[in-house]
């Protein structure tokens, strides 16, 4: 489709009648218009598809394809529906009226044509229309400044929880094939819960996306333990507030939300026994259950491991997962577990 070149405003007329698209085309022409004609709704359609007018003349009675039809053709088609279109006949009832109006015409001109009149309908509408188009590319350009904004802002907030994590690395080397490990687990079990009548409802892409980050800073809270000498503190309520006091970043950041739910609850239980608040079955965040499974998974695996030198990844696995399922209903949510249970040959195990 041909762009109109600047200041050129096309205005299409339709009419079976030569004589009509000939007064018409004199009269645009007088109001600095370009005109285009076509003699019926077949050809206005293909001249549509090579330049874009601001504004269609349409008769109504014409053979074939009528005036209604068209207009119906050009506002069911989204690259048309804004065009304002004119009704042009001679005798048209006051039926034909409210057809036209039902169908999104802004106006009618009655035949025969006064130039006073056409020029004055023309412009208005014209007008409209282009103040209308100008509006609607404004908000696209700002929507699209606002989305590449929310973007730039989200991967600057992705960029600290990323730092973070090199920081927490840096203290405890040790622990980041086990965290890495740990994380890639809870996205795995995340996309396995996805598929459960349970979870459905509660578990979508960007859930899946995000609990592998905030998996990976669960345990944030054993930095303040360095300073305190004291590892085998509250490490969770810690992680949490210190998550927390990152909140200027966004008030709204989906992936911090769920970090600071990680690093609170992971250490819940099922049966209200664990730490820090005591909360008890679905009172625990979602997250907070998912990661208590794999955080207990890792660290059976390594229990194991440890009273069995020769042991292989299938007995290791085994053992985990017999120790999981065990415990469900008492430290694990049973839904989660069941699904645990079914996908759990699939899980990793840190080496």
């Amino acid at each position: 489709m041909m762009e109109n070149t600047i200041n050129e405003k096309v205005v299409l007329v339709v009419d079976d009648l030569f004589e009509n698209l000939l007064i018409l085309k004199r009269m645009l022409e007088k109001c600095g218009y370009v005109p285009m004609t076509a003699s019926s709704g077949k050809d206005a359609l293909e001249m549509i598809k090579m330049k874009m007018p601001e504004l269609v003349l349409l008769d109504i009675y014409m053979p074939e394809m009528d005036g209604f039809e068209l207009c119906e053709t050009l506002k069911n088609d989204v690259n048309t529906h804004d065009i304002p279109v004119i009704f042009i006949s001679s005798g048209m009832s006051k039926e034909d009226k409210v057809r036209g109006f039902q169908l999104g015409a802004v106006d009618f001109i009655n035949k025969p044509f006064e130039l006073e009149e056409v020029s004055l309908r023309v412009n208005n509408h014209v007008r409209m229309y282009e103040m209308q188009r100008d509006a609607k590319a404004y908000n696209k350009r700002l929507n699209k400044m606002v989305q590449d904004h929310v973007i730039k802002i989200k991967e600057e907030q992705r960029n600290t929880l990323l730092s973070l994590e090199k920081i927490f690395f840096f203290h405890f080397p040790e622990e980041e094939k086990r965290i890495k490990n740990l994380a890639r687990n809870c996205r795995f079990l995340a996309q396995a819960l996805e598929f459960s009548d349970k979870f459905e409802s509660l578990i979508n892409q960007t859930f899946i996306d995000s609990i592998e980050e905030a998996a990976m800073l669960h345990d944030i809270g054993r930095l303040a333990a360095i300073d305190n000498n004291d590892e085998k503190g509250c490490h969770e309520e810690v992680g949490a507030k210190f998550l927390e006091e990152l909140s200027f970043l966004s008030e709204h950041n989906y992936l911090l939300a769920l970090a600071i739910e990680a690093a609170r609850s992971h250490s819940e239980l099922w049966n209200g026994d664990g730490k820090p608040l005591g909360l008890m079955s679905e009172q625990i965040p979602l997250v907070g259950r998912i990661v208590s499974v794999c955080v207990a998974f890792e660290k059976a695996c390594e229990d194991f491991k440890k009273q069995n030198n020769s042991a292989d990844l299938n007995q290791i696995r085994e053992f985990a997962t017999s120790y999981i399922t065990q415990r469900a209903g008492i430290d694990f949510d049973p839904d989660i577990t069941k699904v645990f249970g079914q996908v759990s040959r699939q899980f990793s195990i840190t080496e």
